[in-house]
């Protein structure tokens, strides 16, 4: 069975070049996904959500888009 989910994202961005970017991924009932993929298109920084859906990526650069994924299996 395929569930879709929608992926709300709650991010503290900081426009400096060097600074952190962290936020929770959550699905459409707002509980957090854990194993969530969170990377920063174009280089190889990136970051797995933690249990509660939490993720944080250190010295990553603004404007750069992040990409989202999460694999839910039965």
């Amino acid at each position: 069975m395929k569930k879709s989910f929608w992926i709300f994202l709650i991010l503290n961005l900081s426009f400096a070049v060097g600074q952190t970017i962290s936020g929770t991924v959550t699905d459409e009932n707002g509980n957090g996904l854990a194993g969530a993929n969170v990377t920063v298109e174009g280089t190889n920084m990136g970051a797995a959500a933690n249990s509660s859906g939490s993720y944080s990526i250190s010295w990553c650069c603004s404007g750069n888009l992040y990409s989202f994924s999460f694999i839910h299996r039965l």
